[in-house]
């Protein structure tokens, strides 16, 4: 798998009170756990809460059956500039999520968090749902071919 990039979205929704966590996520298929992206929080009419500049890893997860992939990831605000050297930036959105073998959709309930007004708001029983996800090639051959891929082969 050299030389692909997975570039993906998902849509995580707290299933007692509509808010969203819709994330756009990418990794180079050769790295073995770093993902990036960015994400924001909507309410339920779909009105942007929280904005975020999201890094983390993925890892193989097996616990309950069939092979899947625990995505863990902290969002932080955007930053307009340089930030001044030493600066420290505290995150804003925190996720953690169970997808099946093939990145399709959650195994188990995902959960999320936010802060928003200077509080931070929890959902821990949210649904996934898959938006999109495409392996690109990248390199010396500029292929860019569209197809899921199941990382279990």
């Amino acid at each position: 798998m050299d030389n692909q990039i997975a570039i993906a979205g998902y849509k995580l929704t707290n299933i007692h009170d509509g808010v969203s966590f819709i994330i756009n996520l990418s990794w180079d298929l050769a790295d073995s756990n770093t993902i990036s992206g960015i994400g924001k929080v909507i309410d339920d009419k779909g009105n942007t809460l929280v904005n975020s500049n999201i890094v983390g890893d993925f890892r193989p997860y097996w616990i309950d059956g069939p092979r899947g992939f625990m995505i863990n990831l902290t969002g932080y605000p955007f930053v307009m500039g340089i930030p001044p050297v030493g600066e420290y930036i505290p995150p804003n959105t925190k996720l953690r999520v169970i997808l099946n073998d093939s990145w399709n959709h959650g195994k188990n309930n995902a959960e999320f968090s936010y802060q928003l007004n200077d509080n931070w708001h929890y959902v821990d029983a949210a649904k996934v749902e898959r938006l999109y996800f495409h392996v690109m090639a990248y390199g010396s051959k500029v292929n860019f071919d569209k197809r899921e891929v199941n990382l279990t082969n």
